[in-house]
Formats: C-alpha cells, structure tokens, sequence
C-alpha cells in the first residue's frame, strides 16, 4: 500500500509525501528491492539524480545478481548515459548481460552506446 503511495505521488510530482510513503513501506519491509528500487526511481524522477544514482548503486552492490534487478541496470545505465558516463553504462550492462545473458534489451542499450 505504501508503495503504491509512494509511487502515486512521484508521479504528482509530491516529493516529500512520496518519500514519506517509501520510508514508511521501507520500515515494514527494510530489504523489500521492490520498494528500494521504485524509492530510487522516484528520486531521480523528481531531479535528485546524485541520491537516485547512488541508491542504485547500492541496490546492484548489494542485490546483484536478484533478477528483479534487470530493470534496475537498465535504468542506472540510462542514468549514467545521460550524466555522459558512457564508460559506466556500457561496464553496467556488460555485467547485467554476464547475469542475464537473455536481457536482449541491455544488448541494445550496449550497442547504442558503442555506435556513439
């Protein structure tokens, strides 16, 4: 439920309710990737893009090789795209294809960025 919350007021553009809501699922449930994952979402949607890359970051340090995580690297190496780290994104869907060698999607990204 607060998740969804969470989500719902991302999407409004309610900042700190939105996070209010992920911390509150977050102390129900600490380790929920669900929560963590969509919490970092929201906080790049909203521009704090140094905290939502961070808390990716950590997300696939800690959870690495949870299939739940494909999104996850695929959003963290758009993100690093976008801040011009190409380097990273291209190491950061390398790593997701040894994981997931079936993700035809980080391929893609993979090959977006070696064509630039």
């Amino acid at each position: 439920m607060y998740t969804e919350l969470g989500t719902i007021n991302c999407l409004d553009r309610h900042d700190v309710s939105a996070l209010d809501y992920f911390n509150k699922a977050l102390e129900l449930s600490p380790n929920q990737l669900d929560v963590l994952m969509a919490r970092a979402q929201c906080l790049y949607t909203l521009g704090n893009t140094t905290q939502a890359v961070r808390s990716a970051e950590q997300l696939v340090e800690r959870f690495g090789d949870d299939p739940k995580l494909i999104d996850m690297y695929l959003l963290l190496g758009q993100w690093y795209t976008d801040a011009g780290e190409m380097a990273l994104a291209e190491n950061l869907y390398r790593r997701g294809l040894q994981l997931w060698p079936q993700a035809h999607w980080l391929q893609s990204r993979l090959e977006e960025l070696q064509g630039k």
